[in-house]
This record gives structure tokens, sequence and C-alpha cells, in this order.
């Protein structure tokens, strides 16, 4: 009996999902754009998968007062490391892209 070779693919929305679960945990951040019933969704979070990893692009809002460049970095740490220990895919780039400020 010989090797059973397979291959397994793992959705955007899956990707978008658990990007949007780590942003919930980071404080000082919400989305640019709200998705119907989801906080964070496809209007906030683009997800590109390609031969080399994942590309994610994040739009959100920093709430004033919040050290922006700290909790960019915070959300990228954590992002990488939850899609590498969930999915085993490699994230190649993250873009956070600051798109307004909450000042209330």
């Amino acid at each position: 009996m010989g090797e059973v070779q397979g291959k397994f693919a793992i959705s955007d929305d899956v990707i978008i999902s658990l990007v949007s679960h780590v942003l919930e945990e980071i404080e000082g951040l919400s989305p640019e754009a709200s998705s119907g019933f989801a906080r964070w969704g496809k209007k906030s979070i683009k997800v590109k998968q390609g031969e080399q990893g994942i590309n994610i692009e994040v739009r959100v809002r920093a709430d004033y007062g919040v050290a922006i460049h700290k909790v960019a970095e915070e959300a990228v740490e954590k992002i990488v490391s939850r899609i590498k220990d969930i999915t085993g895919l490699k994230v190649s780039e993250i873009s956070i892209r600051v798109e307004g400020v909450n000042y209330e």
C-alpha cells in the first residue's frame, strides 16, 4: 500500500475570523468600518493567500491617547502567533492601516 497524499485549504473567512478574535483582545483599536453583525470583518480585514504565505491588511481606528505604534506592534505579534499556532500557515506580511482616531 502506498503513501496517501492529501492537502487542505483554509478559507479567507476562517483567517478573517481568527484575526477578528485577536483584534478584540487589543485595547485601543476598533474597526474602521463595521461589518453588520460582526464588529470586525471583511470591511476592515483583507486577506490574500499566496505561495509565500498570507498577506493581511487591517484598517483600524485608534483611541485618542493610545500609543499607536505600540498597539499596532502588539496586534501584529498576536496575529502572526495565533495564525501560525492554529493553522500552521505563515504570515508573510501584515499591514495595520490607522485611518482615524476615536476622540470619545
